[in-house]
């Protein structure tokens, strides 16, 4: 690797793709610092990664890569702790290094934390007790990224989450704040210099536990026009079949988010009588919710696992939803989205946001896709509507997300004050 590289990225898994290939192209295209992006339990052949590493000033390591030595984010922090420990009169930093040696083999060389100015990161890994190392470093400054986009107005969104926030709070004696149920290890993310959000939905979960410097909200990188302009252009072939039908995707999500699936089994039951539409069905990609065997006996709907949303997102004309971000990337092309909200106990920024797309039962179901049917698909949501919810949730009222972010990021790098 470079000796002259100044901002490090830690990514580890699909997710975190989606969240910072956008800044990563932004950077790219900007040129003024340069980048290594280090990837775990992901491969370097992602269409997006392929495309941020066309840039000069961009370098991408790891599975699957071919840009020098594979090194794990894992064996960045034991290297890193192994450095500390020369610092510390104590045996037990180099007891534990020696340790994991033995299981990994040799640290690969290349990579040396001292060689960067910004480390960037996944907020659920600044969380944890791996990264809190790098936050003692004065001359680094770590930066935690956003995992999402908040797709509920309401904070207890999985049963485990109700379950701490019932467990802690049996007598409900005096009111407590949902928001800090689940995200109780903040304390450890907030040991980092800055917490990077895109709205202020999101960062309103932890606004009230840290200092008022440390908290950013840039706007979502991942569900801007501009992002959504260039995923058209590089996004892979998706061999989907052009249909005459009208098509409907029907993006699920895991049943720990109070999901009823006999309820999402009932709403295939209701697309698929509908002559003329072809409905596909995409499971989350962290956990699937329905067998396959669901669709076996619908002639109309099929469901998929291995297509990319954004190819989907081309495919469809109306898009139905339990509650997942990716709805709010059709909104932004201006297609309907439906929000199911009979079918879970949550209730969706969508739903808050655009009473027409607010679905309470299967019969406005049926009603919103016979009205489509008949008058088409434009101009489904109120223009004053889709404007808040484009300022509030997505662009944050700034001109340009992706160089909000990367001015950002720049000036933490080189030491610059912003203007």
């Amino acid at each position: 690797m470079t000796r002259d590289v100044s901002i490090l990225f830690l990514l580890r898994n699909h997710n975190e793709i989606d969240q910072m290939s956008p800044v990563l192209y932004k950077l790219g295209r900007r040129g003024r610092v340069s980048v290594d992006v280090l990837l775990k339990n992901t491969s370097t052949d992602d269409y997006r990664i392929n495309a941020v590493s066309e840039y000069d000033n961009i370098s991408v390591y790891g599975t699957g890569g071919s840009s020098g030595d594979q090194t794990s984010i894992d064996q960045i922090m034991w290297s890193y702790l192994k450095q500390a420990g020369r610092k510390v009169p104590t045996k037990i930093f180099q007891l534990f290094y020696n340790k994991y040696r033995k299981k990994t083999g040799p640290i690969p060389s290349g990579i040396d934390l001292h060689n960067y100015s910004v480390v960037l990161f996944d907020w659920t890994m600044g969380k944890g007790n791996q990264t809190n190392r790098l936050a003692e470093r004065e001359d680094l400054t770590t930066v935690v990224f956003p995992h999402g986009d908040s797709p509920f107005v309401n904070r207890l969104e999985t049963y485990k989450v109700f379950n701490e926030f019932v467990g802690e709070n049996r007598n409900f004696q005096e009111r407590k704040t949902p928001a800090k149920i689940g995200y109780s290890n903040y304390e450890n993310m907030l040991k980092h210099d800055y917490a990077l959000f895109p709205n202020k939905e999101t960062a309103s979960r932890i606004e009230g536990y840290c200092t008022n410097n440390q908290v950013k909200v840039l706007g979502s990188p991942r569900y801007n026009l501009e992002w959504l302009d260039v995923l058209d252009d590089i996004t892979p072939s998706s061999q989907l079949d052009e249909t005459e039908a009208l098509n409907i995707v029907f993006f699920l999500r895991p049943g720990e988010f109070f999901v009823s699936t006999r309820e999402v089994e009932a709403t295939l039951d209701l697309v698929n009588a509908f002559p003329g539409v072809t409905t596909i069905v995409k499971e989350h990609p962290r956990k699937k919710l329905l067998d396959s065997s669901v669709a076996s006996d619908l002639d109309s709907v099929s469901i998929v696992d291995d297509i990319e949303s954004v190819s989907l997102i081309d495919w469809g004309d109306i898009f139905l939803s339990l509650g997942t971000t990716i709805a709010f990337e059709p909104v932004m092309k201006g297609k309907p989205v439906l929000a199911l909200e009979y079918t879970h106990a949550n209730h969706t920024i969508l739903a808050d946001y655009f009473p027409n797309a607010d679905m309470r039962s299967k019969e406005e179901v049926y009603r919103a896709i016979h009205d489509l049917l008949e008058q088409g698909t434009s101009g489904f949501y109120n223009e004053a509507d889709r404007r808040q919810f484009v300022e509030e949730m997505i662009t944050n009222s700034t001109g340009s997300v992706l160089d909000a972010w990367a001015e950002f990021i720049e000036r933490e790098a080189t030491g610059e004050q912003s203007a």
